[in-house]
């Protein structure tokens, strides 16, 4: 955090990040097993409604409004983040970070079409789970690949160009900041 990053750099850290989430997620396997052999019919319908109420909230805040309203949000939730790691950022910084929020390749559509796909593909793999329980770890695994890896190739690449775009803005953003802000981030 005291030093200046590289995208790479920071791209590292992310996948870092990616191996321990993965770690802690073959721990839950086992509960989450469990868990889908359990569910019953209410659950299922609360779960579908989860989904629904879950994808009209988000068509609300990312897909009403136009570029200009998106990109504010965008620039909202990015402006948040920063500021909780680093505290308050310069007018500079704020310019710097809405002009890349301005080129971001977030697509919310794409986004929206995907949640749809995950969903789908999770109550398909719950209710395979209830129906193969002897195959229930793998078939959960296996859908946990498909929420981190995107079998639509198309996805996948835009998915990967997010990441990528993200990391090089942390990384101009980090080595934009003060003494005083990265003893904040380290804090």
């Amino acid at each position: 955090a005291n030093r200046e990053i590289s995208a790479e750099q920071s791209c590292q850290q992310f996948d870092a990040l990616r191996s321990a989430y993965l770690r802690s997620v073959e721990q839950g396997i086992e509960p989450l097993t469990r868990l889908a052999l359990s569910l019953q019919p209410k659950q299922w319908q609360h779960l579908e409604r989860h989904h629904a109420k879950s994808n009209n909230k988000f068509a609300d805040e990312w897909m009403e409004g136009g570029v200009e309203a998106r990109q504010e949000r965008l620039f909202d939730r990015s402006l948040d983040r920063y500021e909780t790691l680093y505290g308050n950022l310069s007018p500079t910084q704020r310019a710097a970070l809405k002009a890349r929020v301005q080129t971001s390749a977030f697509d919310p559509q794409r986004v929206q079409t995907e949640r749809k796909r995950r969903q789908t593909d999770l109550l398909a793999t719950l209710k395979q789970v209830q129906t193969q329980p002897g195959q229930a770890q793998d078939l959960l695994r296996q859908w946990h690949a498909r929420v981190l890896n995107s079998p639509d190739p198309s996805y996948a690449a835009y998915s990967k160009a997010l990441i990528r775009q993200r990391c090089e803005q942390y990384a101009a953003l980090h080595n934009s900041t003060s003494a005083e802000q990265r003893a904040e981030a380290v804090k």
